[in-house]
């Protein structure tokens, strides 16, 4: 959409790389679409962030796994946070200096695209952290018991041996 308002953008086209041609051009046309399109988006991840809520709290799971998995599908919500503050710096995108106005918008930009990966990464976080927790647990338990002098390595047995050893040579 925001690439076809581009081209939209002046009549004829040429006009928009040669200001001579005579025609006319909608001023800011593109921070409109800009803004309605960063709105949209972060209505979208608000409602998405939310809609699992109903089917989760009717399926068959304890309440503690219900809230965990509803949090963790709902972290869309700072997706959403991050796309209306960005919606509010485009109004910069036409400023006078826009590499010192559009900071923020460029920060906000890349705010929401992070947030959005962050978001859609953390429901898999669940069965990593699972299936690595069960690992762990198995390899603590059948790690090989040690022979020899490392056996004893920093045991309260081993300093007394040695703090007795050389008190005896004093």
């Amino acid at each position: 959409m925001a690439a076809f308002s581009f081209l939209f953008q002046c009549s004829p086209v040429e006009k928009l790389w040669n200001p001579m041609v005579p025609g006319t051009c909608w001023p800011n046309l593109n921070s409109v679409v800009g803004m309605l399109a960063s709105a949209y988006s972060g209505f979208m991840d608000f409602v998405l962030a939310l809609l699992p809520w109903s089917f989760i709290l009717n399926l068959n799971l304890r309440r503690k796994e219900k809230i965990g998995v509803a949090a963790a599908m709902s972290m869309g919500i700072f997706a959403g946070a991050t796309a209306i503050v960005k919606c509010y710096y485009l109004q910069n995108l036409y400023s006078v200096d826009f590499f010192y106005d559009g900071g923020n918008l460029a920060i906000w930009g890349a705010a929401e695209v992070s947030t959005t990966i962050m978001a859609s990464s953390i429901p898999v976080l669940r069965v990593l952290v699972r299936d690595v927790a069960s690992a762990a647990s198995r390899d603590h338990h059948s790690v090989p018991h040690l022979d020899g002098p490392l056996k004893t390595l920093g045991s309260r047995e081993t300093e007394k041996n040695h703090s007795a050893s050389i008190n005896v040579g004093d």
